[in-house]
């Protein structure tokens, strides 16, 4: 997966440094430079699911409050932290990074702009300290929300000088891959040093340092005592206090792999393996063992779709007394994680509740979720690239008075050439309509037949005749003209029900039975109640086909066969065997069928049902449009894409 990187407003200031030496642990001999460098990023593998808006002119940041003053020339450090405090006048910070060396040692986040710097893991000699803020670009774009877009802002660069250790006496380094830890001599006579692991002894030293081959940076505080000829009760020299460095992100590319990924571990050589910690199913933890140098866990790929939470333990090849409590005591004393991440299995993409595809590279979509946790009100139409994977217009419906839930949109329908919208407006019994590219060009019908209480979908034709789901009668409603066309009278309950993209035909499906209708100059005649002991055809599927008139196609649960009838003679033009159990979506631009079975997702030719690919998965299909076949890849409505061979 490739990266490119857009950089902008470079503006370098060099200033001189002097050295001044000063009493302290740790000796800032510094400054180089005053830079702001301000740099909009943008991850091209990346999905966005925010509209997508110009980035907004680069922010000006303006440091609130700093351990050190950024005049001084040589600072020391005389706490365990820095604190960084800073605002800014535009976009959000997204988060601190700290560079040694030109390497990234650490990241800070935090909402209320206040971060903290732990310097202990610092080796001695020479060093350069950066620090770059992050803020967002204003785009709007998943990119942007995650961190993977932004402004990238450098303070300043100091070169410091590690002295005599932590400010608590003891410093540590990695050696060989183990932690070494390093403390002050004392004044007085020393027959041996006693290292402590938080409140159990893991160690003895007749010198002023200790390799701890136990630890695998699972976080914890290290205090240093001795005992001596004259100290017969052990005397306290220092501790340091190490955080929790085991880390994991999630990894998903194009090729469908998808991943937990961890850096090698920084005290390689004391750790054994590395165990995956999968809740795959509700309430039930797998346990992947992996070797320490692979550095990921690759999941399988028939959890498409699936919600996991994933976490790591480094294992210790040597002893660690913390571990064997928690192996003892079956995990009361809880050995560290790293930190959990929380996921949909799949290329990330879109939440959606609706989603259909309007032309050969973009797609629209409605949605009132923007994660699988959070439900909002703010629901939004929009006009997705999934060829560029940005969002290409947003609109949201907002009249003047806003109230709750009466004024949001529900229930989309798009028609069959994607140029006409209907939706609901809220409990109202109100629908809006409006063009597809331009959804503000929207106007608001009502009708008597239209119970206020409820929402309904409104199926709309390419030449803006709607199939109104009305209280005792389904309607026939021109929404160019506003004007009702004709209305079937009926109380009956129906499990679907659709129109045709020329608007001559529509059907009520309930109980196994469709009851198909025609227009014929300006009248409603009924076709037929078709069933699948009345044909040689069963309906367990049944829509009319999207772009050719006078067709209609179906599908046989039983029998396994799909079949394109024709219209109004209800006659049998092409039949194929389809040996799924269901069909769940056909898409007429890319001439492909999906269907399903338990533990399988197929794609297959619409021509003759010739295989095109199969998917082995587990994904619960509990209601149709859950997942969509779009273009060369399969949506599913928690946010993850898979890109078909």
């Amino acid at each position: 997966m490739g990266n490119s990187f857009m950089f902008a407003y470079p503006i370098f200031l060099n200033l001189l440094f002097t050295v001044i030496q000063m009493k302290s642990r740790f000796l800032l001999l510094a400054l180089l430079v005053l830079v702001i460098i301000q740099s909009c990023t943008y991850d091209t593998d990346e999905i966005y699911e925010r509209e997508l808006n110009h980035p907004s002119s680069p922010p000006e940041i303006t440091t609130v409050d700093l351990s050190f003053s950024m005049e001084e020339d040589t600072i020391i450090l005389m706490q365990n932290s820095v604190l960084f405090h800073f605002q800014t006048s535009e976009n959000e910070v997204q988060r601190v990074d700290f560079y040694v060396d030109d390497t990234l040692v650490g990241s800070e986040n935090s909402e209320n702009g206040i971060f903290e710097l732990n310097h202990d893991f610092i080796n001695g000699g020479y060093h350069i300290l950066r620090i770059e803020v992050i803020t967002n670009s204003g785009t709007g774009s998943i990119a942007d929300e995650i961190g993977l877009e932004g402004y990238s802002f450098s303070t300043r660069e100091w070169v410091f000088k590690v002295l005599d250790g932590s400010s608590n006496n003891v410093t540590t380094m990695v050696e060989d891959g183990f932690l070494k830890l390093v403390w002050d001599i004392p004044n007085d006579e020393v027959t041996e040093y006693i290292v402590y692991r938080g409140y159990q002894e893991v160690g003895r030293s007749a010198v002023n340092s200790f390799i701890d081959k136990g630890y695998v940076g699972e976080g914890e505080e290290f205090r240093i005592e001795y005992i001596g000829p004259n100290n017969t009760d052990p005397q306290y020299i220092g501790y340091v206090e190490l955080p929790n460095e085991m880390a994991i992100t999630y990894f998903a590319n194009k090729n469908n792999k998808f991943a937990i990924q961890w850096p090698q571990p920084r005290y390689y050589a004391a750790v054994d393996s590395v165990v995956v910690f999968a809740e795959e199913l509700v309430y039930e933890t797998t346990k992947y063992v992996v070797d320490v140098n692979v550095g990921e866990y690759v999941i399988p790929k028939y959890f498409f779709g699936k919600e996991h939470s994933y976490k790591i333990m480094h294992i210790p090849k040597y002893y660690n007394p913390e571990y064997e409590d928690y192996l003892g005591s079956g995990g009361w004393h809880e050995f560290a994680f790293s930190n959990e991440i929380h996921l949909i299995v799949g290329y990330p993409s879109p939440i959606f509740n609706y989603m259909e595809q309007i032309n050969n590279t973009e797609l629209f979509y409605h949605t009132n979720r923007y994660s699988n946790s959070d439900y909002t009100q703010n629901d939004s139409l929009f006009t997705y690239s999934f060829t560029n994977e940005q969002i290409v217009s947003r609109y949201r419906y907002n009249p003047a008075n806003f109230g709750s839930m009466n004024d949001n949109i529900m229930k989309i329908a798009l028609s069959p050439n994607k140029e006409f919208l209907t939706a609901a407006v809220g409990y109202t019994g109100r629908i809006m309509y409006c063009p597809v590219n331009d959804p503000s060009d929207y106007s608001i019908h009502t009708h008597s037949s239209l119970n206020a209480n409820y929402a309904t979908r409104t199926p709309i034709s390419n030449n803006g005749i709607g199939l109104l789901y009305g209280s005792g009668k389904k309607v026939l409603y021109n929404f160019i003209n506003d004007e009702e066309i004709d209305f079937v009278e009926t109380n009956t309950s129906y499990s679907d029900y659709n129109i045709s993209f020329d608007g001559k035909y529509f059907f009520l499906d309930v109980s196994h039975t469709i009851d198909l209708y025609q227009l014929i100059d300006g009248e409603i005649s009924l076709i037929d109640e078709v069933n699948q002991w009345s044909y040689d055809f069963g309906i367990d599927y049944f829509e009319f086909h999207e772009n050719e008139p006078d067709k209609a196609v179906c599908y046989d649960e039983e029998t396994k066969v799909f079949n394109v009838i024709s219209l109004p003679a209800l006659e049998i033009l092409k039949s194929f065997s389809i040996p799924e159990e269901e069909v769940l979506d056909v898409n007429y631009q890319t001439n492909m069928i999906l269907s399903g079975s338990d533990g399988l997702i197929v794609v297959r030719s619409l021509d003759d049902g010739s295989l095109v690919t199969e998917i082995p998965n587990e994904l619960q299909f509990t209601s149709y449009g859950s997942l969509r076949l779009i273009g060369n890849s399969l949506f599913w409505k928690d946010g993850a894409r898979y890109f078909l061979d």
